[in-house]
């Protein structure tokens, strides 16, 4: 049976609680600006999120993400899975009007320079923590419209995180969706994580096993590869969990847990200092689906400016927004 073996330089809670300190004072300057950028959305304006370059709307919610498992490290309690469940959605609207923002500006032909919208990292990070309290429907529109977003070619970037990589293909093939070409793509991350890393490919084979001696192994080294990839001195050339909200927290293993939850498949209880409570066990799928004062404000502001907003398809995977909540 493998044996915990943590990165030798990871973070203690300690250390990860101190260097949360500071973004609580950083909140409040994020939220003026999106404020002030959401405003000139609802009078009309594009929805550009990078109109701000000091701050965009998706660094906001990471930050709030990561105070708020400093806060429950430090104070102790519950994961306040509402609150938590309401910013996700928030971000996941974030993503689905900027990609029909994009959209429209180059079928217009607009002149600006759009950039991507996010590389493939972020795109997975929010993918893990999202399956975390998500059900099954849910994630599954979740998947389909990242995938989306892969195929209309608004993901670029040249870092090659694996873990996010196995965890699309992996959530492309057990939602059934047509396997995209993902060797085509013309970066860095156009590889198959299952032949760059061997414990992707014995995982592959064996997350939906009944073997939980098997299961606790693999999954046991899968958090043993967390810490080493979310160090601050990582040497192996990688870096999966480089923002603060993925470093303490193993959401990959949720995801895992929650594919095998929606198969009828038990989880094996893990011993290991990234699966302290209450980041123990999975939690049952949150059902109070309400987004948070600014993403209500963002809603309310995208069905005015895209007055078919509840019925815009990206591509086929996308049926509407209303299936997400």
């Amino acid at each position: 049976m493998t044996s915990n073996n943590l990165a030798p330089r990871f973070r203690s809670k300690k250390a990860y609680i101190k260097s949360q300190q500071y973004v609580v004072s950083e909140l409040g300057r994020m939220h003026t600006e999106f404020d002030i950028r959401i405003a000139a959305f609802e009078n009309g304006g594009n929805y550009d999120h990078f109109t701000l370059t000091k701050v965009g709307f998706s660094p906001m919610p990471y930050r709030q993400i990561s105070t708020a498992v400093a806060d429950v490290f430090e104070n102790g309690g519950e994961f306040k899975l509402e609150s938590f469940f309401s910013l996700l959605l928030t971000i996941y609207l974030d993503l689905y009007v900027r990609a029909l923002q994009k959209n429209r500006d180059e079928n217009e032909g607009t002149s600006r320079q759009l950039p991507s919208i996010l590389p493939p990292d972020s795109l997975g990070d929010r993918l893990m923590m999202l399956s975390y309290c998500c059900n099954q429907s849910q994630l599954k529109n979740i998947t389909a419209l990242m995938l989306d977003l892969f195929d209309l070619g608004f993901v670029r970037g040249e870092e090659t995180n694996l873990t996010q990589l196995f965890l699309f293909r992996l959530a492309e093939k057990e939602f059934g969706f047509e396997p995209r070409n993902w060797a085509a793509d013309k970066y860095k991350w156009a590889v198959d994580p299952r032949k760059e890393e061997p414990l992707f490919q014995a995982l592959w084979d064996h997350w939906d096993s009944d073997d939980h001696g098997l299961l606790t192994d693999l999954l046991t080294q899968l958090l043993n590869r967390h810490t080493f990839q979310a160090s601050r001195n990582n040497k192996d050339g990688g870096r999966d969990f480089g923002a603060p909200a993925m470093e303490q927290v193993p959401w990959e293993v949720f995801f895992l847990y929650r594919l095998r939850k929606i198969k009828g498949l038990s989880n094996p209880v893990l011993n290991h200092r990234l699966m302290e409570p209450p980041f123990d066990l999975l939690p049952e799928p949150e059902t109070h689906h309400k987004l948070c004062p600014r993403g209500a404000r963002l809603l309310a502001a995208a069905r005015k400016h895209f007055p078919d907003f509840d019925q815009l398809i990206l591509s086929w995977r996308i049926r509407s927004w209303e299936l997400l909540v």
